[in-house]
């Protein structure tokens, strides 16, 4: 397990269980880089006339839905920023 194969758990010789390592996270940015990001990317939107209603956003899923709402959300910031600065230029 410590070189990050899986392992078969057997019982009496026979396959029962797959024993997988944990995934690593990778490095997370602190919250608050996040919400700067999301107003730099607010205030790009807004200098550039853009605006949407928040409800072209709901795709019928809670957080708890969400495999990994902080990739999301880093994805989303990253296409909106770029989005933004080729309007603006």
């Amino acid at each position: 397990m410590e070189s990050g194969e899986a392992v078969v758990l057997t019982v009496h010789g026979r396959p029962v269980a797959d024993i997988v390592p944990r995934e690593t996270r990778s490095e997370r940015r602190p919250t608050q880089v996040l919400l700067a990001e999301l107003d730099e990317v607010a205030a790009l939107a807004q200098s550039v006339g853009v605006t949407s209603n928040a409800a072209d956003f709901d795709v019928g899923l809670i957080t708890n839905d969400m495999f990994d709402w902080r990739d999301i959300l880093d994805t989303s910031i990253l296409i909106a920023r770029e989005l933004l600065l080729s309007l603006r230029a």
